[in-house]
């Protein structure tokens, strides 16, 4: 999932230099919303030389630079660190335009359960391997004179070696994992045989029973993407809603949700160490002052610092391939962290010693960041945490702490 890293100040914030991320803007004139064709003088425009590789755009895409290399695509206004970041997302989406529409649609259209983490991440990858499929269908069309049509078995085997598709979560899954709308199925059951096989044994009255099974499905997303992307009927038949279906479910069983670590305390304490003198001292006094001031406060109360982070600290849900191939245990011996001000990687912690040749194992109910989300875990029953993980993740667990005979560990506690 993708946070604003945007925070409104009233007042600019001391040395601004000192703030761990480049990415932020510290101002009021927020950059992501403005006229890209406007003369503001934070970004220029710069050739783009990496369209040739964008086989889902027939026109070219204009960027915009500012002076700390972050670019920004002039049609959406979506802002990359660098021009590298942004051909990385060419090259795997085949437009940043696609992402943008997604998120937007977020915030408009409830029909599309785009506030579900899962769903977002399903609609992203339905974007990267269309993508994918129509680039390698032109380089069939390329080769041979004709390619296929999005129905090939060639392209099968393209889906196949997809990163995510090795990873557990079927279509079958999304009425029990509850992703998406409900969509009522009426089904029709008789209970009667054919009138010619009555007998003098079958006595009970003809009975018609309706029943009325709860099914989820993610069409309406299907639709606005279908039409995102202008799939064509033939495309269609091979990028199908059971696929969107498929994707939403691998996303829901082997994603990870983290918060980034904040930024605020290394560049508040970096601000004391520059300001000098004592904790009370009234370089102090004055630092606390300017960031009160910024944040509009006469003075730095308790708890801005968690306020600052609720700004800046963005939560994100994504899969991480490796770390989707760890094992569950409800005493693990690794954990899972978000990396310091980077909203795309991770760290796996070991939280105890692990011997050569042990299992590293993680509880995917534990908090996903700290040790101690885990440990307060393992106080609940094992009833509790079995039902939690069957609920999220389709399994009943087996561990050591599961099937342990004493305390809050036995089974059925």
């Amino acid at each position: 999932m993708e946070s604003s890293n945007t925070i409104s100040l009233h007042k600019p914030l001391p040395h601004q230099e000192l703030w761990p991320i480049l990415k932020l803007d510290f101002d009021n004139d927020n950059n992501h919303d403005s006229d890209p064709d406007s003369d503001s003088g934070s970004f220029t425009r710069i050739d783009n030389d990496d369209d040739h590789r964008n086989t889902s755009k027939k026109s070219s895409t204009r960027l915009l630079v500012d002076k700390y290399g972050r670019v920004k695509c002039a049609q959406c206004n979506l802002l990359f660190c660098s021009k590298r970041c942004y051909t990385n997302q060419i090259n795997d989406y085949g437009s940043c335009c696609y992402l943008k529409r997604i998120n937007d649609e977020h915030l408009h259209n409830q029909n599309l359960c785009l506030d579900e983490a899962p769903v977002t991440i399903a609609a992203k990858l339905f974007c990267h391997v269309t993508h994918s499929v129509r680039n390698h269908n032109q380089q069939q069309t390329t080769q041979h004179g004709s390619g296929a049509t999005g129905g090939g078995g060639s392209a099968d085997e393209l889906l196949e070696k997809n990163f995510v598709f090795g990873l557990c979560g079927s279509s079958d899954n999304l009425t029990t994992l509850e992703i998406g709308i409900v969509n009522n199925r009426r089904s029709y059951h008789d209970n009667d045989d054919d009138d010619d096989n009555d007998d003098d044994n079958n006595d009970e009255k003809r009975t018609d029973t309706n029943t009325v099974a709860v099914v989820y499905t993610l069409k309406p997303l299907y639709s606005f993407l279908a039409d995102l992307l202008n799939l064509s009927s033939d495309e269609q038949e091979f990028l199908s809603l059971d696929l969107l279906h498929s994707l939403a479910c691998k996303a829901a069983r082997n994603g990870f949700d983290i918060q980034t670590q904040s930024p605020f305390k290394p560049y508040y304490e970096a601000l004391l160490r520059k300001a000098g003198g004592r904790r009370d001292s009234p370089q102090h006094i004055k630092v606390k002052q300017q960031i009160a001031q910024a944040l509009g406060k006469l003075e730095l109360e308790r708890g801005m610092d968690r306020e600052i982070d609720d700004r800046c600290c963005p939560e994100i849900s994504s899969i991480f391939v490796l770390t989707a191939r760890l094992n569950h245990s409800c005493d693990p011996n690794a954990y899972v962290i978000g990396q310091g001000f980077i909203d795309a990687r991770i760290d796996v912690m070991a939280s105890r010693t692990i011997l050569p040749g042990e299992e590293i194992l993680i509880s995917y109910i534990g908090g996903g960041q700290q040790q101690s989300g885990g440990r307060r875990r393992q106080q609940q029953s094992t009833m509790k945490r079995r039902r939690e993980l069957y609920a999220k993740y389709m399994f009943t667990c087996e561990c050591s702490l599961c099937c342990s005979d004493d305390g809050v560990g036995q089974v059925g506690g």
